[in-house]
């Protein structure tokens, strides 16, 4: 089992492109991520609740190693937690953002392996063809 805070473990799976070439499905990466995401949203407790100083907006990674993530490898947990799409634009000075601890995280990542590895239904979308 992953340690629960690599972005990466959710795209572990690969296809093959139209040249033969093995590459990350993206699409089942994303849907593994959102799925069990959305699946367990509801069960995280909030452990802190982080003010942005100016000087931090825009950096997810600064906010997730001085909160209750300790770590900025917790960065996109930040976003996601806080159901942010945009690293940048998305982490507003002055604003508070709910983080949880990286139990749950860990905790979240462990039951997303074991239901990745147990479903059949991965893929979204199509393949499309890039040359």
């Amino acid at each position: 089992m992953s340690n629960g805070i690599n972005f990466d473990s959710f795209f572990t799976e690969t296809i093959t492109d139209n040249n033969g070439i093995s590459v990350c499905d993206v699409n089942a990466g994303l849907n593994n991520l959102y799925k069990n995401f959305n699946e367990h949203f509801n069960s995280f407790e909030l452990t802190q609740r982080y003010f942005v100083p100016e000087g931090e907006e825009g950096y997810p990674d600064l906010i997730a190693a001085k909160s209750a993530f300790g770590s900025q490898a917790y960065w996109w947990w930040v976003l996601l937690i806080n159901r942010q799409d945009d690293g940048l634009e998305g982490i507003k000075k002055n604003w508070v953002y709910s983080i949880i601890d990286s139990v749950q995280v860990n905790t979240f990542n462990n039951i997303s392996t074991s239901a990745n590895e147990a479903s059949n239904d991965k893929r979204i979308g199509t393949v499309v063809e890039l040359n």
